[in-house]
């Protein structure tokens, strides 16, 4: 589902006064190689949550096992 970021919340994020957590985005990558050494990512299942900083978007993304 996704949820619409109100009018507030962007100018906030653009002019950079939003609070840290104000924005947050969850993703499911997929990886595609077709490097011998990286192979395992071939078959990893994987979600991050990103968020949006001073420094720009950020992921953490982890391996779900």
């Amino acid at each position: 589902m996704i949820t619409p970021v109100d009018p507030e919340t962007i100018a906030r994020a653009v002019a950079g006064t939003l609070e840290p957590g104000g924005l947050y985005f969850r993703t499911a990558p997929i990886f595609e190689t077709g490097d011998e050494r990286y192979a395992w990512l071939n078959t990893t299942v994987a979600v991050g949550v990103g968020s949006l900083g001073a420094a720009g978007v950020s992921y953490d993304v982890f391996a779900v096992r």
